[in-house]
């Protein structure tokens, strides 16, 4: 066996979709199954996976595509390059926004099911003949062979589209007022060609990248709604009918709590699972499940290590034990710590790690990655031009914590067409996100204590509160960290 040293293992990318391509072995037998949450993927009814960026949700999507066999096939759509505009052009009509919104959904999810089972060889239909006339169908309206969610939502949009429905033995002519009539009688015989398939393996749709169609004039939030909604529908139709379906849905905590839908908790509470890293008074490595990831694909390269931190690390930093010092800096997501100790193997030039290593790794992190990561959850929620100014506002203090009226003045004086109420908002989106957090100590107690999202999900901004910065945000901010 070699020897041992930390430039030689690879921890991770920051994307797991490039973590996938480039490093399969990683999430397929690197993968660490916190609280069995591949079992609740594969046979169970949880099929909304919740987290917040960076927790695992697309990790679990690629070691589920990456371990996939003869009998589970997998098949992630991700809504990159999702037109908006587009989807809205489906159906248009008098009828509630919500209601519109969730029948494209079924049409847009039937016809990508639809062309999974017809790709499967394997898979059987009780009536052939309505299965060829529906390869026959979707040929002519341009949708087979395969395209992506996002791509039949741009197609379905078309003028071309909506005159080939007819082609679905839809007789009367197609015009702006019976087109919603025209997708739902459509999408009524795709699901009775599903219906169909008795016996098949089993397929596994997963949607992934939600975030990526929200913009920070909230809009898009029904359609999400609506896509939660009608998932749940399909998948409690395909297993009434026997058909070995299901559709899972990978989405950000955050943008699920924004969602305004009467049925939200009720899906939460019954099919849905929440990726939540952070474990109160786990502060052993042997425990610390983040440690334990991190442990799984060290030992890929080395398989005798029992623990990184103890064979490459001093064991204190900033005179707490290393790991716990270093997960200080994240928000207790597998990507801030992935990316953490990244960053800190690129400054070794020894095989193990020095202090000054982890000063300089800090450093780098805190400029390169953890502030761009604010920016980037920041997006959809406000304008990219008042993210930017509220992080110069709160680099001007030079102050690991402040008050709500100290922020208040520099941010108003640079914004004078802001108001406070504005000002809250921004501050509850970086609160959020675990950008900042609250200091504050109970009564009878001599010490303070520091609380963030990540730590407590019910927790929200406070503008009476102290305002405790984010250490990962220290550096990149002006505020020193020595």
């Amino acid at each position: 066996m070699s020897e041992k040293d930390i430039r030689k293992i690879r921890f991770g990318c920051s994307d797991a979709h490039t973590e996938g391509l480039d490093y399969p072995e990683l999430l397929k037998n690197g993968y660490f199954d916190f609280e069995n949450v591949v079992d609740k993927a594969l046979h169970s009814g949880t099929f909304l996976f919740l987290g917040y960026k960076g927790s695992g949700k697309s990790s679990l999507s690629e070691h589920l595509r990456l371990t996939s066999n003869d009998s589970i096939l997998v098949d992630i759509q991700r809504l990159t390059n999702f037109s908006f505009s587009s989807f809205n052009k489906i159906i248009k009509s008098d009828t509630e926004k919500e209601i519109k919104a969730q029948e494209t959904w079924r049409w847009i999810l039937c016809v990508r099911v639809l062309q999974n089972l017809i790709k499967d060889k394997d898979a059987r239909a009780d009536n052939e003949g309505m299965v060829n006339k529906a390869i026959d169908l979707l040929t002519q309206s341009g949708m087979f062979p395969l395209m992506t969610v996002s791509s039949l939502v741009s197609h379905s949009s078309t003028t071309k589209f909506k005159a080939s429905l007819n082609s679905f033995g839809i007789e009367h002519e197609i015009n702006s007022e019976n087109i919603p009539l025209s997708i739902s009688l459509a999408t009524n015989f795709l699901k009775d060609i599903i219906a169909s398939y008795k016996e098949s393996h089993e397929h596994f749709i997963i949607i992934d990248d939600i975030d990526d169609i929200l913009h920070p004039n909230g809009t898009q939030y029904n359609i999400i709604a609506a896509l939660i909604n009608e998932v749940q529908d399909l998948n409690r139709y395909f297993k009434q009918k026997g058909v070995p379906i299901k559709i899972l849905i990978m989405c950000r905590t955050d943008v699920f709590d924004r969602l305004r839908d009467p049925n939200k908790n009720k899906i939460k509470q019954d099919s849905s699972y929440c990726f939540w890293w952070y474990k109160e008074g786990i502060d052993k490595p042997n425990t610390n499940p983040l440690v334990k990831m991190i442990n799984i694909r060290a030992r890929l390269f080395f398989p005798d290590i029992d623990n990184i931190f103890h064979e490459f690390f001093p064991q204190k930093y900033d005179k707490t034990s290393i790991y716990n010092a270093l997960l200080d800096f994240t928000r207790h997501t597998p990507r801030d710590f992935v990316e953490l100790i990244n960053f800190i193997q690129k400054q070794c030039e020894d095989k193990v790690v020095t202090l000054k290593d982890i000063r300089e790794g800090l450093k780098e992190y805190s400029m390169e990655y953890f502030i761009q990561e604010i920016r980037d959850e920041m997006t959809g929620y406000i304008p990219s031009d008042d993210s930017e100014l509220i992080l110069s506002c709160i680099s001007s203090l030079h102050n690991r914590e402040f008050r709500f009226e100290e922020i208040e003045k520099i941010y108003l004086g640079r914004n004078v067409k802001a108001k406070r109420e504005d000002l809250i908002e921004i501050m509850q989106v970086l609160y959020d996100c675990s950008a900042i957090g609250h200091k504050y100590s109970y009564k009878g107690e001599n010490r303070q204590r520091v609380t963030f999202k990540y730590r407590n999900r019910n927790s929200t901004f406070n503008e009476k509160e102290i305002i405790f910065l984010h250490k990962g945000l220290w550096k990149a901010l002006n505020v020193n960290y020595e």
